[in-house]
């Protein structure tokens, strides 16, 4: 799962510069590059957040629960960003309804940080139950 998900956090990367570059030199409509921005706004912020949650779980060590939460949390960012900015993106180069996949990207953006507080809890769990139990 983290190799899978690494791989889609780096497309995150690769894609948000270069669709903004496309934005910014294509020519396109002034409504597209619009919605590009948005979904821009989102995309790039959540795609470095899913960089930052790799960095944890490759920190945490043998806290596998916080881990596979914070994998939890990387996983629904990566499918919002697919969904919510895709969706944008899909509207703005092909001029189509992207219907309910907006939303649920951005439904999946907030699961995704509920998903962190969860995974921090159980960080905050196991630290304190670790020093408890050398004391």
């Amino acid at each position: 799962m983290f190799v899978v998900l690494s791989w889609c956090v780096a497309v995150l990367g690769v894609s948000g510069v270069a669709l903004g570059a496309l934005a910014a030199h294509a020519g396109l409509s002034e409504h597209s590059v619009s919605l590009i921005e948005i979904g821009l706004r989102y995309h790039i912020p959540h795609g470095i957040a899913a960089f930052a949650g790799l960095v944890a779980v490759s920190a945490w060590g043998t806290n596998r629960r916080a881990q596979n939460r914070m994998l939890v949390a990387i996983s629904l960012w990566v499918l919002g960003a697919f969904a919510f900015s895709g969706g944008l993106y899909v509207q703005a180069f092909a001029n189509l309804d992207a219907g309910y996949i907006v939303p649920a990207g951005g439904f999946a953006f907030m699961l995704g940080w509920l998903a962190v507080g969860w995974s921090l809890y159980g960080v905050r769990n196991n630290v304190h139950q670790t020093t408890c139990a050398d004391s």
